[in-house]
């Protein structure tokens, strides 16, 4: 909950000092400054002053309102995965497969041949294809760099090729 903390100038007039709820100050305002013959404008810029300590309390308040919706939206969201995750266990337990359920035909296996089989593809895809087109510099030949390349031993070799 925020509230407005106020503060009575010397001339009498209560202006807000800051917005504040449990764990302390959010936002702290400056206090209008008063010179001799502008009385006047003192008066207005502390109704300004009291004018924005008001709304930016009440949007204070509709943004923790928020933010309360958003964690509990995120709180479910964990509550869910926790429940998905306990699942996954209790059938990696019973032998069947993680994702579809299916009696699993490996022993120790997570997953069916059909989920296995989109893994392994998947892992290919990833990692194994990786670095497909690439040769050495010096050479010229694939399956090494010029650091690995039997070339590199000779330096002026390498000097040659390189300049």
């Amino acid at each position: 909950m925020f509230r407005i903390v106020t503060k009575k100038t010397v001339l009498g007039n209560v202006v807000p000092y800051g917005v504040r709820n449990d764990d302390g100050f959010v936002c702290m305002f400056n206090l209008p400054t008063h010179y001799q013959g502008q009385d006047e404008r003192y008066a207005r810029e502390c109704e300004e002053l009291r004018a924005r300590a008001q709304v930016m309390c009440a949007a204070l308040a509709e943004a923790n309102i928020e933010r309360k919706c958003a964690t509990a939206k995120v709180e479910r969201a964990k509550e869910l995965y926790t429940r998905q995750r306990i699942k996954q266990l209790e059938n990696r337990a019973a032998g069947l497969c993680e994702r579809c359920s299916s009696p699993s035909l490996s022993i120790g296996s997570r997953l069916c041949e059909k989920h296995r089989a989109i893994e392994t593809s998947r892992h290919k895809e990833r990692y194994v294809s990786r670095g497909g087109n690439h040769r050495c510099r010096l050479c010229g030949e694939s399956g090494h760099n010029k650091r690995l390349c039997p070339a590199a031993l000779n330096a002026s070799a390498y000097k040659e090729k390189t300049l």
